[in-house]
């Protein structure tokens, strides 16, 4: 009780992140019943099989970047405004760059995988590829900017978990797999992509939006610029018309190498942060 007197903000702040979670499990482990509802148990069995390499991309990237949210919290907890943009800017380049990596190699080498490891009976329609990997690509990219948000402690929006919760029923009903999937992106990129960079700029980065509408766009741009290149030059190298699974990582490399010097040309954060990796190993 004395605790709680003294510290009053933590029990509403415990309830807030506790309603954010149970909207986030609900968004991503409701999906396949949905889905059931609206169309068959072969649909989930192929969504399932999909969602597993979806899933151990998402869980590779948590395991390489979550040990840094302690440091932004010590950041923030220091106050330098500079410091922390820079940081923030560094961060949401090297995880912007490893998204675009894994999205490109789920889009390319899915099919593939998918046909060698349990046959090509198994390979969903190129939509639902592609939604998922858009779904995934917002999953992956929101991670610097929800980590702030945690650090800053801004956990307010509880109406922003039911959003994300609620349109994959209703446009599940309507379209079926593709609208269940449409459902989810359409809710991330309202709650995700627009509703969350605005919530941590406007309270706790005190910041212009502007800077991180500028940022996001020369990422993206410089993203797609890459793809579009790989992309053309696979189509018109290989014989066949089927990507491989050789093919597809042959793409991914080159992909990685292009984005990689593509972003140290359009983004400062990515060379304040090759910076910081020379000086490091010349220590």
């Amino acid at each position: 009780r004395e605790l709680t007197r003294k510290y009053p903000d933590v029990l509403t702040k415990v309830k807030q992140l506790f309603f954010h979670k149970i909207g986030g499990f609900a968004l991503s482990q409701t999906s396949p019943i949905i889905i059931y509802v609206y169309t068959t148990l072969t649909v989930v069995a192929l969504y399932g099989n999909y969602m597993l390499i979806v899933m151990g991309v998402q869980t590779l990237m948590t395991a390489m970047f979550n040990s840094m949210n302690a440091g932004i919290g010590n950041l923030v907890a220091e106050g330098d405004k500079r410091k922390i943009m820079s940081v923030f800017a560094e961060l949401f380049s090297i995880r912007f760059l490893f998204s675009c990596i894994m999205c490109f190699g789920v889009l390319m080498i899915t099919p593939a995988f998918v046909s060698f490891w349990i046959g090509k009976k198994y390979v969903m329609d190129s939509l639902s590829l592609l939604l998922m990997t858009a779904i995934l690509f917002v999953n992956l990219s929101r991670t610097t900017v929800d980590a702030y948000i945690n650090a800053y402690g801004l956990f307010g929006d509880i109406w922003a978990p039911i959003v994300e919760a609620s349109l994959n029923v209703i446009l599940g009903y309507y379209f079926g797999l593709h609208g269940v999937l449409s459902g989810v992106l359409i809710s991330l990129l309202l709650v995700v992509f627009c509703w969350k960079p605005y919530y941590l700029f406007r309270k706790g980065l005190d910041e212009r939006l502007s800077i991180y509408i500028f940022m996001y766009a020369r990422h993206l741009m410089a993203a797609l610029l890459c793809g579009v290149i790989v992309c053309l030059g696979m189509r018109y190298s290989m014989v066949q018309g089927d990507t491989t699974f050789f093919d597809g990582l042959l793409g991914i490399l080159v992909f990685s190498i292009l984005s990689t010097l593509t972003l140290l040309c359009v983004a400062p954060g990515m060379r304040n942060l090759m910076r910081r990796f020379i000086r490091m190993c010349h220590v």
